[in-house]
């Protein structure tokens, strides 16, 4: 069987299905996003306060500027600093003067860019 006859026998079988009416561009790319995030399985790892931050940031190099970017708009310049390395979420915070409840808001939007919820996530 010749490479053509394959192709032929492969589009033979692909089944196509053609729109009822026209879409606009954004409905094209609003139905690839929906065909993606459905069939692409998330598999998150969820963060705590207790995690080292350089351990975060090493972890997920592909949202590294969306993590540090959410780090900084709480004032926490950590991901460039040495302490990293060693500073958990937490101590980090604690030692910038953040509560516990602004730890816990900065924990649930650090997830947030993890799990693709957040709004800079959307752009």
């Amino acid at each position: 069987m010749g490479l053509f006859s394959l192709f032929k026998r492969r589009e033979s079988e692909t089944i196509v299905e053609a729109p009822k009416k026209d879409l606009t561009q954004e409905q094209v790319q609003e139905k690839i996003k929906g065909t993606l995030a459905a069939t692409k399985p998330k598999k998150v790892k969820y963060v705590t306060k207790s995690i080292v931050i350089s351990e975060m940031m090493n972890e997920n190099p592909d949202l590294y500027h969306a993590l540090a970017g959410v780090m900084m708009s709480y004032g926490l310049h950590c991901v460039g600093c040495s302490a990293s390395t060693t500073d958990t979420i937490e101590a980090g915070a604690k030692g910038h003067g953040m509560s516990d409840a602004e730890i816990d808001e900065l924990v649930k939007e650090v997830n947030q860019v993890l799990d693709g919820s957040h709004p800079v996530m959307q752009r």
